[in-house]
């Protein structure tokens, strides 16, 4: 008798073209991002079981587990979409997975949590980073940008799940793609907390408020005035995100440090996003600009702060002090992004 051909899901990417295929879908982490995922992926065909940390409501076309084991207890494909690695790292480390199934990692956790979680798995679970650029809207649209490390042939068999989300870019092995993941965060975040302090000058010299967004709007800082005036049901970034992924900016350039690297702006900037902290931007400084007041220094944001990333630093504290000036004694981890060029 001839044998039987090999019609395991991984090479049934044709079928799914002209139909649903039986394939079942667990998202584990059912946050904004990870709901909005979840609902896209059933309404394209795919059966989609999802699981919280803390227990939630039901989504359109899910199944919300009640325990991790159920939720993943027939997926061929998982998909995490998590706060920060620490928590990837907790939840793959409890739930079963069975040989041949592949891990999809979508978080924002940087490279080295990426290591880590491949690191965890057990043999014959494969793994592919796949971080998003969008926001809920992009996901619910199917129109995300997706950023995949890996080995091709996991990314080929995980492909027909991803493109219901969006373009899939291949950016090369495994932690690639959470590498490309956190560049693009530090640049947003950053440009954003820039746009913050341009603003401020612009004040002091003279120009109103919305003739400054005017004139920057067809500049190097266009895509900051754009989304720091995206309303927030299409576009929400928590600063306390925010501050996570600078750190995770900061994090990279730590083993370079004998090459140079400065990032002073995105160190300062995260140093705002953490929303917990009482570090003053420029201890005793009198300007409420201080990543243009230290352009011209090499004395880092903070003084005495071990970075080669000081713009990044920058750009954190403005968001932490962001979030305490309107969350009063009490800081607003949950505020958005945009809360840095809010009016008060």
């Amino acid at each position: 008798m001839a044998a039987m051909p090999d019609i395991r899901w991984w090479h049934m990417r044709e079928i799914h073209s002209v139909g649903p295929m039986n394939l079942n879908v667990a998202v584990l982490g059912l946050g904004r991002m990870g709901a909005a995922i979840a609902v896209r992926l059933a309404g394209a065909g795919w059966s989609v079981t999802g699981w919280n940390r803390t227990p939630r409501g039901t989504l359109p076309g899910v199944a919300v587990a009640g325990d991790l084991a159920a939720a993943v207890a027939d997926a061929g494909v998982v998909i995490t979409m998590l706060t920060d690695g620490a928590a990837v790292l907790d939840v793959l480390g409890r739930v079963p997975l069975g040989r041949g199934t592949v891990v999809v990692e979508m978080s924002t956790i940087g490279p080295d949590s990426v290591r880590a979680v491949a690191a965890l798995l057990p043999a014959g679970v494969a793994l592919v980073d796949a971080p998003i650029g969008g926001s809920v809207g992009a996901a619910a649209a199917g129109t995300l940008r997706i950023l995949a490390g890996g080995d091709a042939a996991d990314v080929a068999r995980v492909r027909p799940v991803l493109d219901a989300l969006g373009t899939v870019q291949h950016r090369g092995p495994l932690g690639a793609g959470a590498a490309a993941k956190v560049v693009l965060n530090a640049a947003m975040i950053t440009a954003v907390a820039a746009l913050a302090d341009v603003l401020t000058i612009a004040g002091a010299a003279g120009l109103a408020r919305a003739d400054a967004l005017e004139l920057l709007r067809g500049g190097p800082l266009g895509a900051a005035v754009e989304r720091a005036g995206a309303p927030a049901r299409a576009a929400h970034f928590p600063v306390a995100l925010a501050a996570k992924d600078l750190g995770l900016a900061i994090a990279a350039t730590r083993p370079r440090a004998d090459a140079q690297t400065n990032v002073p702006v995105a160190n300062a900037t995260r140093h705002h996003a953490g929303a917990q902290t009482e570090v003053p931007v420029v201890e005793g400084a009198q300007t409420e600009v201080p990543v243009a007041e230290d352009a011209q220094t090499d004395v880092p944001v903070v003084e005495g702060a071990q970075t080669d990333v000081p713009v990044v630093e920058g750009a954190r504290l403005k968001l932490a002090e962001a979030a305490r000036e309107r969350g009063g004694a009490r800081a607003v981890p949950d505020a958005d992004l945009s809360v840095l060029v809010r009016e008060a």
